[in-house]
Order: C-alpha cells, then sequence, then structure tokens
C-alpha cells in the first residue's frame, strides 16, 4: 500500500478510495495581514517569522502556490526514506493529493502578506515541488507559540509512517 492511499475508507466491507483533496483556491487578497483584525503570536526563535492568527482561513482546506508555502524550520523528522518518496511521488501522480497538508499562517518580517507555514505532510510539499506541482492542498490551523508549534507538528509526524 502506498502512503497516500491510507485515506481508503470501509464502508460494510467494501473498500472506497477517498476522491482527491482539491481545496478552495485560495484569495490573495485574503492574505493581507491586517494588525487590527489578525492576532500575532509569537516571533519564531532566531528567525524573522511570526505566528498570525487569520480566523477567516483557520478549519478551511485551500488550494495553495507552492510559492506561499513554506517548510517548518523545527520539522521534527530529519531525513525522509528516498524509496518512500519514490513511493509517494508515483502516488500522487496517479491518485493526486487524497490527503491535506497540516499548515498555519505566518508573517515573514515586515511583509504584510500571510505565508503558509506546513506542521505535518512535509513529505507531501516536497514530492509535489519535486514533481512541478504548482499548488496544494492546506489545511489551515492556528497555534498561538512556537512551543504549540512544535508540539503539534511532532504529534503529526507520529501519526505518519516512519519513513
Amino acid at each position: 500500500m502506498r502512503a497516500e492511499r491510507n485515506a481508503n475508507t470501509a464502508v460494510d466491507g467494501v473498500q472506497e478510495q477517498q476522491k482527491p483533496v482539491k481545496g478552495v483556491p485560495v484569495n490573495p487578497d485574503s492574505l493581507i495581514i491586517d494588525p487590527r483584525r489578525h492576532l500575532a503570536g509569537e516571533t519564531i526563535s532566531g528567525t524573522d517569522i511570526t505566528l498570525v492568527q487569520m480566523s477567516h482561513l483557520i478549519g478551511q482546506t485551500l488550494s495553495v502556490p507552492l510559492r506561499d508555502i513554506i517548510p517548518y524550520g523545527g520539522q521534527p523528522r530529519d531525513s525522509f526514506d528516498v524509496e518512500a518518496m519514490e513511493n509517494l511521488k508515483v502516488s500522487l501522480q496517479e491518485d493526486g493529493q487524497l490527503q491535506a497538508v497540516n499548515c498555519v499562517t505566518v508573517m515573514i518580517g515586515g511583509d504584510r502578506r500571510a505565508k503558509f507555514m506546513i506542521m505535518g505532510g512535509e513529505r507531501r510539499f516536497r514530492a509535489l515541488t519535486e514533481l512541478g506541482a504548482t499548488h496544494m492542498a492546506l489545511e489551515v490551523e492556528w497555534v498561538s507559540s512556537e512551543r504549540l508549534l512544535f508540539e503539534r507538528a511532532f504529534t503529526l509526524n507520529l501519526q505518519q509512517p516512519h519513513t
């Protein structure tokens, strides 16, 4: 069974393939950070990246350009199995992205346009980037501190295969 096929469900013993996650195309205007409306969280140590709560995006599954997505520097997993990555790329080519990647919204430096930081799903991000994809599906969450960001990323990584 390939990595992305874990989204299958069984109903009365019959396997039903979940459709690829599409996501709502993100509206670029919805990414403008307004300090009067959007709560800023902590700045991540040693970076110019600040967590930002954008309530209108939380809980949504969005289709986001890869250029607006950054990996989390505190990623608990420090290596990815080459064979597993190749299998994931084949799966993504054949079936599409079956599961949205978990992320938070962040502000980099003084830029008032939000970016998305991956908490869980960096393998899918890397595989889609290597395949030349332009967009990926993200599910937006909110954490207010660097500690909570790491804990959420760690928990999400525990739920994934260790390959």
